[in-house]
């Protein structure tokens, strides 16, 4: 930046400074070439206080990323801890509570007709989305590599009945759909 347009701060492009301090400016994003000894000292505090860090230690609920820009924190170490202790407990909770009782729970024969069908129901539930859906839309034309493999492995297994050969039968016809004919 030359002599004549410090000052003038309409005359800088956008991205030069328009009157830098020599102890500013440095050779990368951040650094400073300090001609004393206590502004070095100022702009290493000033990094460290921007990137959320101190002295080394961190205090109880210290940011574990960036600070925000209005201040406070995005994630901080208290949350992340009571986060992983909830989530902790709660699988505990659910797995033990079968095995809590010393005799296994009566049910009524209705609803052990209804648990029979729920592994279908569930898998059902993940795969038709995906066979029908594609970014949020419902496929609207038969020339789908998805369509295609799903209506392929129901022919497997209506011939075969056997769930190997209809999941390599369906991928197989997926993959010969999707990168054969650019579907």
């Amino acid at each position: 930046m030359g002599r004549g347009l410090r000052g003038h701060h309409g005359a800088a492009r956008a991205g030069l400074r328009p009157a830098a301090q020599p102890h500013q400016l440095g050779s990368g994003p951040g650094r400073r070439v300090c001609r004393r000894r206590h502004a070095c000292a100022a702009a290493a505090a000033s990094r460290r206080r921007r990137r959320g860090g101190g002295t080394g230690r961190r205090g109880r609920g210290a940011c574990v990323r960036a600070p925000r820009a209005g201040g406070g924190c995005i994630v901080s170490r208290f949350e992340i801890f009571f986060t992983i202790l909830g989530m902790a407990a709660v699988t505990l909770l659910c797995r033990s509570f079968f095995l809590l009782p010393d005799r296994e729970l009566p049910l009524p024969r209705w609803l052990e007709d209804c648990l029979r069908y729920a592994p279908a129901a569930a898998l059902l539930a993940v795969v038709v989305p995906e066979i029908v859906m594609h970014d949020g839309q419902l496929v609207t034309t038969w020339r789908d590599a998805h369509v295609g493999g799903a209506l392929a492995g129901l022919a497997v297994y209506a011939l075969r009945r056997r769930l190997l050969a209809t999941i390599l039968g369906g991928t197989a016809a997926m993959l010969a759909l999707r990168f054969g004919l650019g579907w």
